[in-house]
């Protein structure tokens, strides 16, 4: 028996697709791997719940407003959702978390909006005053605080601290051969060895810039370097919204990448100057390292 639409309200937990007609199958009795099939080329919509939560996952542009609405109208039926996992391709792939039903029915009505829209930039920098940072992730948020208390001195920082920075952090200093601002430490709960992987960090040491497979832009490499520049001239922070477009490899769909980045200036143990980057996902987000995307 196939669930209609009335059916389904009465499952707590389950998996279903969404064809072009708005109706429903069972997941369970379909393979797997032909997700990608299903989603990017037939125009299906998967839709999983489990009690309060549901996620979503469809192609902007391949997805009927049949299979739309009958997405919408779940959500509708389900006004008690505590947690709503979008996960939606327009030109990558982009993952966001809602709270409620009403948040995500406006979020997909939006996203929608953009069905016809082929040209869009591929990277999006919102430079903002640092006073926005009482606004930004938790770990932003922790180390601009620890950067003002210590006057951008490391060692005004207690063991502690530095225990809970440095795993999350990126370190730039010059190259002793070229005087170019290199990767002298990368922590293994950075952002960047989140979203590259473990292989990633280990070549980024004493590297100026390591792509992932090509998978970095010469736009947008050139754009977030100027920002390092500045500051390493300037020695003011520097703070910044920042989306764009990554190519993890020819084989898998590119990914949208939503995050925040503060620069500091710091003095090191030894005395000698730094640059400190901290980088965390954009609220409800998520990102798995692009080495391993099949």
């Amino acid at each position: 028996m196939i669930p209609g639409s009335d059916d389904i309200k009465r499952f707590e937990t389950g998996t279903w697709w969404i064809d072009e007609e708005g109706e429903f199958h069972d997941a369970e009795l379909i393979d797997p791997s032909f997700d990608t099939l299903f989603v990017r080329h037939l125009g299906h919509i998967k839709l999983e719940t489990e009690g309060t939560h549901m996620s979503l996952t469809w192609d902007v542009t391949a997805s009927s407003e049949s299979a739309i609405g009958a997405a919408i109208d779940q959500l509708v039926s389900r006004p008690g959702l505590t947690e709503v996992r979008l996960n939606f391709f327009h030109l990558g792939w982009m993952t966001e978390g809602l709270t409620s039903a009403g948040a995500a029915i406006e979020r997909v009505y939006a996203v929608q909006q953009f069905r016809s829209v082929t040209g869009m930039p591929l990277t999006k920098i919102e430079v903002a005053d640092t006073a926005a940072v009482k606004d930004a992730p938790a770990g932003i948020r922790r180390t601009f605080e620890l950067w003002r208390r210590t006057q951008g001195r490391l060692t005004e920082a207690s063991q502690d601290e530095c225990a809970v920075l440095l795993p999350e952090i990126l370190i730039y200093r010059p190259s002793i051969t070229t005087g170019r601002l290199v990767f002298s430490w990368v922590g293994n709960r950075s952002f960047s060895t989140m979203v590259h992987g473990r292989a990633w960090a280990r070549r980024a040491l004493r590297a100026e810039s390591v792509s992932v497979v090509g998978s970095e832009t010469a736009d947008y490499v050139d754009r977030i370097s100027a920002a390092y520049r500045e500051v390493w001239t300037t020695g003011e922070p520097h703070y910044a919204r920042i989306q764009t477009l990554l190519n993890p490899q020819e084989a898998a769909d590119p990914v949208w990448l939503k995050y925040h980045r503060l620069l500091l200036p710091y003095r090191l143990h030894d005395g000698k100057a730094a640059l400190i980057c901290v980088s965390k996902p954009e609220a409800g987000s998520f990102s798995k390292p692009l080495d391993a995307v099949p």
